[in-house]
């Protein structure tokens, strides 16, 4: 049989595949994207869980900061709702609105695009520069008495409203319902901490960083939070406001009931993907696909990344090119502050358990100098899948969380 499965910017993988070897197949996504995503968020901002709209929870004169992640799906149409919600009463003026992005590749897109033509020009854009000190604020004392720093916009604004993507505890790099606004609007000691492959492999860590996380939410005042759940590709299914009591609990339940996947074994090859514009094309989410990948495959087996990757290995991931031995390669990167460290990390660790091969827009030279297979077209998938009696099928790893009951682990 033939089966198509979603990848890159609107891609389509098509694998000849038995059904007799798919031991699971999450090629789709359950849910229906939403028709309007700027009318489903404004009415999310008018009617919140468990607060009042937000034009009652704001005064004339205040000075709101729109904290909006980069990994958000449409983002013109989410600040176009997020703006109409605020402006509906005539309380606020345009001009004392401010988005703040944490990556200049969200300001080259048309933010304003679905915005109304008399408010476009009056709405602030800042890039956050986690190095520029002018810019930066003193939050707190960490516990290792080192100073944090938040972005001076946010630390000034009245009220700050984080906007992100909808996460599930066990996913790699869950920071809880203010991941998205702290480190990635911190100072860049800061971020460099949180980039360290130990703050995902130590249970200790991450709760202490969860806790960190919480704990600058809380110093900025954070009432309310806009979280969205992604569909495939740019769609959107859900969109929730609320605090964030309320986002870690009906939140948490919208984000599992579409991302959250049991599997009955692990299997012998698993094909894995990531959908989705260049936003999503990033070797971020190429260690979260592998990640997902790893926790469902067997011992020596295979995994196929399929991706769009344009862009070229980061620092830490082309100390993988070197001749040194992982054992001493994970000791160095576990040093590494770099922003691939963590996906670095995780491919030389992977790539000592199982054969990863990949799909993308590089040269075979740049895949292979990191230990990977190159992939050059479909065919070549269809032909190693025909070589395994078992098979997971995952689109949009990335985003999922994959649980594998190895009691019954496939042969």
């Amino acid at each position: 049989m033939t089966c198509q499965i979603p990848y890159g910017n609107n891609q389509t993988l098509d694998i000849e595949i038995s059904p007799d070897s798919i031991l699971a197949d999450f090629s789709s996504v359950p849910g229906t994207p939403l028709d309007d995503p700027a009318a489903a968020v404004s009415t999310a901002l008018t009617s919140p869980l468990d607060l009042p709209a937000i034009s009652q929870i704001v005064i004339p004169g205040d000075r709101i900061a729109i904290a909006l992640d980069h990994e958000v799906p449409q983002p013109a149409a989410v600040l176009a709702g997020i703006v109409h919600a605020i402006l509906e009463s005539d309380i606020i003026d345009p001009q004392d609105i401010t988005v703040v992005c944490s990556e200049a590749s969200l300001l080259n897109t048309d933010l304003v695009g679905q915005l109304p033509g008399e408010i476009q020009p009056a709405i602030q854009f800042e890039l956050h520069d986690p190095t520029d000190s002018k810019n930066l604020a003193f939050l707190a004392t960490s516990e290792e008495g080192r100073p944090l720093h938040i972005n001076r916009t946010l630390f000034d604004a009245d009220m700050v409203l984080p906007v992100s993507l909808l996460r599930i505890p066990g996913s790699l790099d869950y920071l809880g319902p203010h991941g998205s606004l702290f480190p990635a609007f911190a100072d860049a000691p800061t971020q460099e901490k949180f980039q360290a492959p130990s703050s995902v492999s130590s249970p200790v860590h991450r709760q202490r960083r969860i806790e960190e996380v919480d704990e600058a939410g809380w110093l900025l005042g954070i009432q309310l939070i806009l979280q969205l759940v992604p569909g495939t590709h740019q769609s959107l299914l859900h969109v929730l406001a609320s605090t964030a009591v309320g986002v870690r609990a009906e939140g948490e339940r919208l984000a599992k009931a579409t991302w959250h996947h049991e599997v009955p074994g692990k299997a012998q090859l698993v094909v894995a993907t990531i959908e989705g514009n260049h936003q999503q094309q990033t070797w971020t989410n190429f260690g979260r696909a592998l990640h997902v990948a790893s926790q469902v495959v067997q011992e020596q087996g295979v995994i196929v990344l399929c991706t769009d990757l344009q862009c070229g290995p980061g620092p830490a991931l082309q100390r993988l090119s070197s001749r040194q031995d992982d054992k001493t390669l994970s000791h160095e990167l576990n040093r590494d502050r770099s922003k691939d460290a963590i996906s670095a990390s995780l491919l030389v660790e992977a790539r000592q358990r199982n054969h990863i091969y990949l799909l993308s827009g590089l040269e075979a030279e740049a895949v292979e100098d990191l230990g990977l297979g190159y992939i050059s077209e479909n065919q070549e998938i269809s032909h190693l899948i025909q070589q395994f009696e078992s098979c997971i099928l995952l689109a949009n790893a990335h985003r999922a969380v994959l649980i594998a009951d190895e009691s019954t682990e496939s042969a």
